[in-house]
């Protein structure tokens, strides 16, 4: 016995009262497409979605990327803020051992006050004497002492700017080479100027300086300049730090046009960058 195959038939109806137009099509037929549609709604619905999730992560990306690249700027910044604290911290260690670890608890105002009344007091023991030398009366020589633990009277301030060619050394365990200063090159003729106030001790040719400056800065620390162009300053002149006391030259035995720096302490050298600032 046959079984009848089930059709469905599907009629349209015009409005305009032309013959209707019908299909008929297989009840397995039709299954199929409505599944089909449903199928494709859910693959439309599910791509929406995806859509909407991948614009949302695009722009979570771009707002992480922007934040990624502040994060960045704020760490190139306290990168920066730190090697200024370092340095920072380096000038007030060099400070600090100039002074003698003094500073702690003193205010700047009255340090800057004693220093400036020690300044004119001895200014003012200079003028009083015309006579002035080196070979003075106990007395005297205890009135310049004290004027030793002025700022203005500690070594310092860079005497010329340029480049160090060549550091200090002390029996350099390679070569067994002592080299008491360090060789700052710079242009022919640049101003050489004094790191502490002092008395010029010597300012004078010689054959291995040429033409060679020393102050006496009256505390135990004495700076030497050589090989100079021409000198600016005369022996027993006082000189105030940052005065100018030569042009650079190449006299003497030198290589090139250089200043050859010297500090020494308590009659022994010492290294130049242990005390001046910025150097």
């Amino acid at each position: 016995m046959n079984k009848r195959k089930k059709n469905i038939s599907i009629l349209f109806v015009s409005d305009e009262r032309k013959e209707p137009v019908s299909f008929k099509l297989s009840l397995g037929l039709f299954k199929s497409i409505i599944f089909g549609i449903g199928v494709l709604c859910l693959l439309i619905i599910a791509g929406g979605v995806y859509y909407i999730n991948v614009i949302e992560i695009l722009a979570d990306y771009d707002n992480m990327k922007e934040k990624n690249a502040r994060i960045e700027q704020y760490k190139k910044m306290i990168y920066r803020i730190q090697k200024k604290f370092e340095t920072i911290e380096s000038t007030d260690k060099r400070i600090r051992k100039l002074f003698g670890e003094k500073l702690n608890g003193e205010n700047q105002t009255d340090i800057n006050k004693n220093m400036k009344e020690e300044n004119d007091e001895f200014m003012k023991l200079i003028s009083e004497n015309d006579n002035f030398s080196f070979d003075l009366d106990s007395d005297n020589l205890l009135t310049l002492k004290k004027f030793s633990s002025s700022s203005r009277y500690i070594p310092y301030l860079i005497p010329v700017e340029g480049f160090i060619t060549k550091e200090f050394r002390k029996n350099d365990l390679l070569t067994g080479e002592t080299h008491t200063g360090i060789d700052i090159v710079a242009k022919e003729g640049s101003m050489i100027r004094a790191v502490a106030d002092g008395v010029v001790i010597f300012a004078n040719w010689t054959y291995e300086g040429g033409n060679v400056v020393i102050i006496d800065h009256l505390n135990g620390f004495s700076s030497f300049y050589k090989h100079n162009k021409r000198l600016l300053v005369k022996e027993k002149e006082f000189v105030r730090r940052g005065q100018s006391i030569a042009l650079m030259g190449n006299s003497g035995v030198s290589s090139g046009t250089h200043l050859h720096f010297e500090i020494w302490k308590n009659g022994k050298p010492v290294d130049p960058k242990d005390y001046i600032i910025n150097l």
